[in-house]
């Protein structure tokens, strides 16, 4: 058969287009929690021995820099560590492979977390009232002043969303839903969520937080499946977290 004319002028059929985010890559369930527990335990230590050795700060009681150097292995760890593992398993690409990105029409999403953190505030409160404590991030945020308050203020509030949602709503629910059903792996990730922060501070603070830091992984983990990309869950993160960073620079 001979291939139908086109008439002159008339631009050529174009090919479907790449799509923005790969369907299923084969991500293992495993892959996000070497990324955590080195993220945390090694680069995270890694920055602060660093900010410890060059500013001459006392152990234990870390300055702006220090800060900066400690968070930036923890978050450096997570990106590169992810992508190697995108490397590994699929394109290579963290937008392709995680849906990586952020959507200025998905805004909305932003207020939506700061409601959540409302709303989940009000739940917890009688837990933490109980305890009489919180989250060391938030102790942290309350006690600063100056260069250290502006250097965690970026941290909770833009680096973390970006950088956990990427391992956590990224690299881990991908893995999860691998194994089970798109509800399990919300709420199993959601779970995980929560559970990892005892890692980075106090336990009874955290204990009372948990269900807030749960509820906000199953709203995020709910957004990223459905959008398929990790734009709108990155959102909801930062809104949730704007809360007590406003709180703190307002103080």
């Amino acid at each position: 058969m001979e291939p139908t004319s086109r008439r002159p002028g008339t631009p050529p059929e174009r090919s479907q287009p790449i799509p923005a985010v790969t369907p299923r890559p084969p991500f293992k369930w495993w892959d996000a929690i070497v990324v955590v527990l080195f993220g945390q335990l090694i680069g995270a230590t890694i920055g602060f021995t660093i900010g410890y050795s060059i500013s001459g700060d006392e152990i234990g009681h870390p300055g702006a820099f220090t800060y900066a150097c400690g968070f930036a292995g923890q978050f450096i760890s997570y990106g590169v560590l992810t992508w190697l593992f995108c490397r590994r398993r699929a394109t290579g690409s963290l937008r392709r492979d995680l849906g990586w990105f952020v959507r200025p029409a998905d805004w909305w999403a932003l207020p939506l977390g700061t409601a959540c953190a409302i709303g989940f505030g009000i739940l917890v409160a009688p837990l933490q009232h109980l305890v009489d404590q919180s989250q060391s991030v938030v102790n942290d945020l309350n006690d600063s002043s100056g260069a250290k308050l502006a250097v965690i203020a970026i941290a909770a509030g833009l680096l973390a969303p970006i950088f956990e949602e990427l391992v956590f709503r990224g690299l881990l629910l991908r893995g999860l839903q691998n194994y089970m059903s798109d509800n399990w792996a919300i709420g199993t990730s959601a779970t995980i969520f929560g559970c990892v922060h005892f890692l980075g501070g106090n336990a009874l603070g955290t204990l009372a937080a948990l269900p807030a830091l749960i509820g906000l992984g199953i709203v995020s983990g709910v957004l990223a499946v459905r959008s398929g990309n990790l734009s709108r869950s990155i959102l909801l993160h930062m809104g949730f977290n704007l809360l007590a960073v406003v709180g703190a620079l307002m103080s």
